[in-house]
């Protein structure tokens, strides 16, 4: 099996655990044995790692496709920069404190979201996902009316500030605002030590 990777990395990351065992005439059991003599939990896991030792570092995120990629090669990039936040995400992710702020969340009489540029998709999203679920959830792409929101805040409330930086001025200014008011603070974004954190009573 081990030989078979080595001799054709691209091959395998686009085959099952059913079609290598095929390939290499040995049982799906046994791939599972020596998948997780490697460290990995899966031959899942096992694909992604071998996709990153493919694609070039330079190449794994959405930004680096380029004009002349097949199509083939454009859905494995995108795929593998998916996968790999995924991966990234699950591993950072402290449980304890995602579980306390769904509990917050829950029990919210109103959730404020905070976001500005690229982060405001995120928000949108977010948004739609909560009201979808039962919950009293706001945005508003207007950074004075997310002022005005935090404003209105109260000890009842939940507001969420997202920021990739977490250094983006209007969120930061309106989830310290909403703190101050009381509000219970929930920060997503991917530098923990940044202005945005300063205010957030979970930080994910």
């Amino acid at each position: 099996v081990a030989q078979f990777i080595l001799d054709a990395p691209k091959e395998t990351i686009n085959l099952t655990i059913t079609e290598l065992a095929l390939r290499t005439d040995v049982s799906e059991a046994s791939i599972s044995r020596f998948v997780r003599s490697l460290g990995y939990e899966g031959f899942h896991a096992l694909k992604i790692r071998l996709a990153e030792d493919i694609v070039s570092p330079m190449l794994i995120v959405h930004e680096d496709l380029l004009p002349e990629d097949a199509p083939s090669t454009a859905v494995q990039k995108a795929m593998t920069a998916g996968l790999r936040s995924l991966e990234d995400t699950v591993r950072i992710l402290e449980i304890p404190v995602l579980e306390a702020s769904i509990k917050a969340l829950c029990n919210a009489q109103q959730i404020e979201l905070f976001a500005s540029g690229n982060s405001i998709p995120i928000a949108m999203d977010l948004n739609f996902r909560l009201t979808k679920i039962g919950l009293r959830s706001r945005f508003s792409v207007d950074p004075t009316l997310q002022e005005m929101y935090a404003s209105l805040s109260s000890p009842e409330d939940v507001a969420i500030g997202i920021s990739h930086t977490g250094s983006s001025i209007d969120t930061v200014h309106s989830l310290e605002l909403a703190k101050q008011r009381g509000a219970r603070t929930i920060c997503i974004t991917n530098h923990s030590d940044s202005p945005l954190t300063r205010h957030g009573d979970f930080c994910l």
